[in-house]
C-alpha cells in the first residue's frame, strides 16, 4: 500500500500557519503592567458612568482633626454601590474608594495615603502618595499596587482589616438606602 499526498497549495499552507500561530499564541495575553481581576472593571465602569449616579453626601468632620467627606453613590439599575471616603488630618490625608454589591460586602478597594513630613500648616511639607486596590473573591482577598501589579505584601491581611475598620468606623450609624 502506498500512501501519496496531494501537493498543499500556497492559500493551503498559508492557511495552515495561521492556524497553527493561532492555536499557540492566540490565548489573550495581557500585559505586566495590566490585571486580568475582573473586579477592576467595576471602578473603570463607574468612572466612565459616574455623572449618572445619584450621590449624598455626608460630612465626617468627627472623623479628623480637618474634617472630611463621605459620598455614597447609587444608582437604581446597578448592583453595586460606590463609597468615596475622604479624610484630613494634620499630618496626611486618606482618600478610600470602596465598591460594595448592595448588601454592603465588599467588592474592591482604592486607597490612596498621602502622608505629610511635616505638620500641614508647616511650610514646605513634602507628600508621600501611596495607592494600594485590594480585591475580594471567593477564595480571599489580593493586593496591588498604584499601576495595578500583583503585591505579595506580608502585611495584606493586616492591610485588609484596617481597610475593613476604616470603612465601618466612618459609616457607622449611617442609614443606606439602597
Amino acid at each position: 500500500m502506498t500512501l501519496t499526498l496531494a501537493p498543499i497549495t500556497f492559500l493551503k499552507m498559508t492557511q495552515l500557519i495561521i492556524f497553527v500561530i493561532v492555536t499557540l499564541f492566540g490565548q489573550p495575553v495581557i500585559p505586566d503592567h495590566l490585571s486580568s481581576d475582573k473586579n477592576f472593571n467595576f471602578i473603570d465602569e463607574f468612572e466612565k458612568n459616574k455623572a449618572t449616579f445619584n450621590p449624598d453626601t455626608f460630612d465626617l468632620s468627627e472623623h479628623s482633626t480637618e474634617g472630611g467627606q463621605l459620598i455614597v453613590f447609587h444608582k437604581k439599575d446597578q448592583a453595586y454601590l460606590v463609597f468615596d471616603i475622604r479624610v484630613f488630618g494634620e499630618s496626611g490625608r486618606i482618600h478610600a474608594t470602596y465598591w460594595t454589591d448592595t448588601d454592603i460586602n465588599f467588592i474592591i478597594v482604592k486607597r490612596t495615603d498621602f502622608s505629610y513630613d511635616k505638620p500641614l500648616y508647616e511650610k514646605d511639607f513634602k507628600v508621600t502618595e501611596t495607592t494600594q486596590y485590594l480585591s475580594y473573591h471567593a477564595d480571599g482577598t489580593t493586593i496591588y499596587d498604584s499601576e495595578r501589579k500583583v503585591l505579595s505584601d506580608p502585611l495584606a491581611n493586616e492591610k485588609k482589616m484596617q481597610y475593613e475598620e476604616f470603612f465601618h468606623k466612618v459609616t457607622k450609624g449611617l442609614k443606606i438606602e439602597k
